[in-house]
């Protein structure tokens, strides 16, 4: 037993050693694409101080409210300051959804975070609820959500005990031989897994404007009054010829985010435990060697063989894709993809423009991974209209 003194205040702390994390670090793979988990390795560890990984729930919710029409993104929303907030001074003002989302997504902003989760309440003691409702939605069982949050920040210290539940909440990490305890000041820390992060990442950044706004490295805010610089971004967007510095600003308490493009892949790799950043960077590399992004087909594109039109004012046409079709696949097995066309070999007119008359089925090995409709790429009238009209 040993007493740690800060200021008057001595604080008892005692050995946890139940609680030890592992010091394999804890990774996966998400394709922003395809909103796919692609790898995982020990996906299932805690991650402790999870408060920016958490933010992704938040994210989450307050698009559910944007889609449903019960929250607008230039709607104003008071700022909701939090001491020793390690985000950028806001002052009390209004912000708009738009502004706060920013300011998020590139900051470790508690005030923001505090304001977004009032906004979708309405209140912060509804807008947790709500938050908890979208992780059993989600199927986050490992993410927990305190009822002070997102309120102090978590501070840690490494200590060789820790002090009682309603003091400090600890977690204890093993080096070789050697045991430090961090002891979390002020509230206990929430809580997910990398797996949970996850599937928050495929919620909120299968979202193209989400994923353009999380790459920005700054944007002016309150008309022009605050410049929010990316100082510590919740995803780490690694853009070619990117220097590694840029790494450094994720953040370092609870899971590391880093996203990468490479010939339209776009891949997102999430680490946590030792060496975090590295482990994300890494496997982010190994993600964009490994996988490739193959288009199928393109909107538009004329596919398979010419159909024959009976009595129509044309004789025959091709028909064309309905969308643009790609799909995600391991380098090393391209050719496990199969295409079957469905297509009949005659029509009757009249038809009508971008009428479907059949399918590009993708298959993957036997399984389905996908169906692109065939549409006609014209009107087809019947020919007696003609005929009627010369009468």
């Amino acid at each position: 037993m040993q007493g740690v003194r800060s200021g008057f205040v001595i604080v008892t702390v005692v050995v946890a050693l139940a609680v030890a994390a592992p010091v394999v670090a804890a990774v996966a793979l998400v394709d922003l694409d395809e909103g796919e988990l692609l790898e995982s390795s020990a996906a299932d560890i805690p991650v402790v101080s999870a408060d920016r990984p958490l933010d992704l729930l938040l994210l989450d919710v307050v698009q559910e409210r944007i889609a449903r029409g019960a929250l607008r993104e230039d709607g104003t929303v008071p700022v909701l300051s939090v001491s020793s907030d390690p985000g950028p001074a806001l002052g009390a003002r209004e912000l708009t959804v738009r502004e706060l989302l920013q300011v998020l997504l590139l900051t470790d902003s508690r005030a923001a975070a505090r304001s977004l989760t009032a906004a979708i309440g309405p209140g912060e003691q509804r807008g947790r609820a709500r938050m908890r409702a979208a992780a059993c939605r989600l199927g986050l069982r490992r993410t927990t959500i305190p009822e002070d949050w997102p309120g102090t920040p978590t501070r840690t210290l490494a200590h060789a005990s820790v002090a009682p539940a309603e003091r400090l909440a600890a977690g204890t990490h093993a080096v070789g031989r050697r045991a430090t305890t961090q002891a979390t000041i002020g509230r206990a820390p929430p809580t997910t897994t990398v797996r949970d992060v996850a599937r928050l990442a495929i919620a909120v950044f299968t979202d193209p404007a989400m994923r353009r706004r999380v790459a920005l490295d700054g944007v002016p805010i309150a008309n022009g009054a605050i410049i929010v610089r990316a100082t510590a971004p919740l995803v780490t967007t690694i853009l070619p010829g990117t220097p590694a510095i840029t790494e450094a600003r994720t953040d370092e308490r609870g899971a590391a985010l880093v996203a990468g493009t490479a010939d339209g892949l776009d891949l997102l790799a999430i680490a946590s435990g030792p060496g975090a950043r590295q482990e994300a960077r890494a496997l982010l590399a190994h993600g964009l060697a490994s996988y490739q992004r193959i288009e199928i087909v393109r909107a538009g594109q004329p596919v398979g063989r010419e159909v024959k039109v009976r009595d129509g004012t044309v004789p025959w046409f091709s028909a064309v894709a309905a969308q643009s079709f790609a799909v995600t696949a391991p380098r090393t097995r391209p050719g496990a993809l199969r295409l079957m066309l469905q297509l009949p070999a005659v029509v009757e007119a009249p038809l009508d423009r971008a009428q479907a008359i059949g399918e590009l089925v993708i298959a993957e090995d036997t399984r389905v991974i996908g169906a692109v409709p065939l549409v006609v790429p014209l009107a087809v009238a019947p020919s007696r209209w003609i005929d009627t009209a010369r009468e």
